[in-house]
């Protein structure tokens, strides 16, 4: 049980991790933005601005290589312990997968409401549905693969001969 709860810790460390650098390349995509016109509604009013690609591309690269070099470098040495182990902490590890995917979804929302407030508009607008949505998500369906199905029906103890 031990080492399951360091593990546990290095998941969280990790997703702690995870939602910072997603914050960060969120704002690094914001760089270079153009400001392509005014919109108006009954209640709301404000402006539209337009990825610049070559930026939105390098946050996005950022993040994903963060996460698979982050689980290379550091996780996976870690996560053996959770191969072989009770259903309940595959399940508990999964949940904590995803608060710390709620976490980052917040962690981009506010990124997002530092640079434009909660009246302006990036364009377009799948670029921006993207980031907020698509991350998290990922980050979710990244961690139960790692977790989950990939430690299936593996053990940490090599399996025992015997003779027929």
């Amino acid at each position: 049980m031990r080492k399951e709860l360091r593990v546990l810790g290095a998941e969280a460390l990790y997703l702690l991790a995870t939602a910072v650098v997603a914050g960060v390349s969120t704002l690094i995509q914001m760089i270079g933005r153009t400001y392509v016109g005014k919109h108006s509604s009954f209640i709301f009013s404000g402006n539209d601005y337009r990825y610049n690609k070559l930026f939105f591309v390098f946050g996005l690269v950022l993040f994903v290589g963060f996460m698979f070099a982050g689980y290379k470098f550091f996780l996976k040495k870690k996560i053996r312990p959770l191969r072989g182990s009770e259903a309940i902490l595959k399940v508990l590890f999964a949940v904590v997968a995803l608060l710390f995917s709620l976490l980052t979804f917040a962690a981009i929302v506010l990124s997002f409401f530092l640079i434009i407030g909660i009246t302006d508009n990036m364009l377009p607008e799948s670029m921006f549905q993207m980031t907020v949505f698509s991350w998290p998500v990922f980050t979710l369906v990244f961690m139960i693969i790692v977790e989950i199905i990939n430690c299936k029906g593996e053990s940490s103890d090599p399996p025992s001969q015997k003779d027929p």
